[in-house]
């Protein structure tokens, strides 16, 4: 008996010590038991399952109401994919024949997704600015400093002035003064603008927000709308490098910090109220698919529960939690993702919810009663729910209720949240193209050969008539009706290729002018006349057609736009540095000035190709044409004074070549004496110029 006590007591020592087994004493048991028990009461309470049930009823009514909207989603996504809907192949199937798809609503997603991305994300440059307000306001003690130094400098006039001046005489100097200190103030806010710029550029770039912007121009070009989300704050590991001080050496240091990320939704997993005309008109709700890393991922990040995670961990973390709607699979299949149903037990489907709740109801839900100020207002509420868990139910906490989102469309439908997207456009020419496609390929096989007629009473038996080819000879038998008719008849079917081609071709055409995507916009139409025809007439249609594109820029503006002043007011509330804090304004500078920019640099270029001629280049002058170069060499992603000098340095040089031009047509003279730059004679009576 002692023998087996002891073989026990080792092999339970064994394994403690072992990796894969996990041994746990029963206070361990017990503590675990209890925090579930508490994590459970905590979800019972009046506020969780009242919010609960909001939830689930809203969301029903959001899933219901987009149906029609499902339909368009999978079928824009079907023509960027260059697809039939299934009762359009089926129909082309039962008449037989190509089933050809021309891919032109392809080719122009794609030219409008590479328009927009060159313009919004030129080579070192960034399509948002945060700059002062036109009337800076900045912090006490920074205005505090700036008054006593004009204050200082004025009583310093006073005393240098040593007598009463007068009344008029000390108004103008008062005046000085004041826009003396207006200056000073609005180079301060110079200052804080460019730190807080500084800023919000490190945390873009951390977060993903260039890679989730571009995910979004695509969407917004493919889909009905896009949506971009952020910031949102995440808690992701890191990792850095520390030099170990005894050793020397480098080494990886790994943990996790808090960071602001951005991120793109899916059209598929956008559901806003029935009546919503944007992201803060009625409810909206977000689907996720989260695997364990990323739910485990959201523990420590402030308003979610620690406790409910565990619990939706427990409940769903092995099995999985799939609420399947009737599109799934369908949108698996159309993004590349065909199998994804083998997956089904490593994600769960969890549901963040955006929506008003009157004060009063929270009140009688048993929310703390000093986060309701007025029982009659409404409040903005963020929850997510993972089937019946409620691991987040916070307050908004954007000063003005705002939501982290915002969606916009290529073509916007005034009152409406859902706009048209290239494939929507489009719809009616890519269809007369594919069914002249199909025409035309159905034509051509017709065509390509005869059409062969036999009689076959006159044919012996075993004669093969389902081969054709060069030198063949038929074998016939007499025609028992005593005619001179032949037993086999070729026939050649009529081509119309050619008319097919130009319906083709014509209405290929119209596209250009439906989505204002003009093929000469991304290279096609070599054949191109008429104006497109030459540089310049190119250059006119160009700007022509960017106002198209300028105006899909205007819509986008509003996500960029919208996502920076989101940072910059969390920046504002949350960050420690007090340095980057001030009245400032982010705007972007999408539509306004980078299109513009674009065909300015596109206008300077011809007008360096036009005025490279002596001519021109006497009227400019040196310094007139270095100016003209370093504006188009800003365009580039180089320093400007490695390519081209600075006006001082170009006037200096000019000087320097004059005065030795000046000196050498002196010094050829008989008795010619050189000079130098004052005009002095430089050296002695002999003095040469080399």
């Amino acid at each position: 008996m002692e023998n087996a006590a002891i073989t026990l007591g080792r092999e339970l020592k064994n394994a403690q010590n072992h990796p894969l087994v996990m041994v746990k004493s029963n206070d361990d048991l017990e503590k675990e038991r209890l925090s579930k028990v508490d994590a459970e009461a905590q979800q019972n309470q009046p506020f969780i399952t009242g919010l609960a049930a909001k939830i689930k009823s809203n969301w029903e009514v959001a899933r219901f109401a987009r149906n029609t909207t499902e339909e368009r989603i999978i079928d824009a996504l079907r023509r960027r994919n260059g697809e039939y809907a299934p009762d359009k192949l089926a129909q082309i199937r039962a008449q037989g024949g190509s089933e050809i798809y021309m891919m032109l609503t392809s080719i122009k997603c794609r030219a409008a997704i590479a328009w927009i991305n060159d313009i919004l994300f030129p080579a070192g440059d960034k399509p948002w600015k945060v700059s002062p307000t036109p009337i800076p306001e900045l912090d006490a003690e920074t205005t505090a400093s700036i008054e006593e130094y004009v204050i200082a400098e004025a009583q310093q006039w006073q005393m240098e002035a040593q007598q009463v001046l007068p009344q008029e005489a000390l108004k103008e100097r008062i005046t000085q003064l004041r826009d003396q200190m207006a200056d000073r103030m609005q180079e301060e806010a110079d200052k804080i603008s460019d730190r807080m710029d500084k800023k919000i550029e490190d945390q873009t770039v951390e977060g993903g927000w260039e890679d989730a912007m571009k995910e979004v121009i695509n969407d917004v070009v493919t889909y009905p709308v896009g949506v971009l989300k952020g910031p949102i704050v995440r808690h992701r590991k890191t990792l850095k490098w520390e030099q170990d001080e005894q050793t020397g050496k480098w080494g990886p240091v790994k943990g996790k910090a808090f960071r602001l990320e951005w991120s793109r939704v899916a059209p598929f997993d956008c559901y806003p109220s029935p009546s919503s005309k944007g992201i803060n008109d009625g409810y909206f709700f977000e689907r996720h698919r989260l695997r364990r890393a990323d739910l485990v991922a959201m523990k420590g990040v402030p308003g979610y529960s620690n406790d409910a995670i565990d619990l939706a961990l427990e409940a769903y973390g092995t099995g999985g939690l799939r609420e399947w709607l009737w599109r799934d699979q369908e949108r698996a299949w159309l993004e590349k993702r065909p199998n994804e149903w083998l997956n089904y037990d490593d994600t769960m489907d969890a549901l963040e919810f955006w929506g008003s709740v009157s004060g009063r109801l929270l009140l009688e839900w048993g929310m703390d009663a000093d986060k309701i100020t007025d029982p009659n207002e409404e409040y903005e509420v963020n929850a997510w729910m993972i089937g019946s868990y409620i691991i987040r139910a916070v307050l908004n906490d954007d000063p003005l209720g705002h939501r982290p989102y915002d969606k916009c469309s290529f073509e916007e439908i005034p009152g409406a949240f859902w706009g048209l997207g290239v494939p929507e456009i489009m719809k009616d020419v890519q269809d007369i193209c594919n069914a002249a496609a199909r025409s035309l390929v159905n034509n051509m096989a017709i065509a390509s050969g005869p059409q062969v007629e036999v009689h076959t009473d006159r044919v012996p038996i075993g004669e093969d008539i389902t081969g054709l080819g060069p030198w063949k000879i038929w074998q016939t038998l007499s025609d028992p009706h005593g005619t001179n008719n032949p037993a086999v008849r070729f026939h050649n079917p009529k081509s119309y290729s050619k008319e097919l081609l130009a319906v083709y071709d014509h209405f290929s055409g119209l596209a250009d002018e439906y989505t204002g995507i003009p093929k000469y916009s991304y290279g096609e139409g070599g054949g191109a006349s008429g104006a497109a025809g030459t540089a310049s007439g190119l250059s006119m249609l160009m700007s022509s057609s960017a106002r198209g594109i300028k105006l899909v820029i205007t819509h986008l503006d509003r996500p960029i736009e919208g996502s920076i002043k989101r940072t910059y007011t969390f920046n504002m509330i949350h960050d420690p540095d007090e340095s980057i804090k001030g009245d400032l304004k982010c705007r972007s500078r999408g539509s306004s000035s980078m299109v513009a920019k674009e065909q300015q640099m596109i206008r300077r270029s011809e007008f360096l190709a036009q005025t490279n001629n002596p001519v021109d280049l006497q009227i400019m002058g040196i310094e007139g044409r270095a100016a003209m170069l370093r504006e188009s060499v800003k365009s580039f992603d180089i320093p400007v004074d490695d390519v081209v000098p600075d006006r001082e340095t170009i006037v200096m040089k000019a000087k320097a070549a004059a005065l030795q031009q000046l000196n050498a047509n002196q010094a050829a003279l008989p008795g010619g004496r050189a000079t130098d730059q004052a005009g002095n004679p430089a050296g002695g009576q002999d003095a040469k110029v080399f």
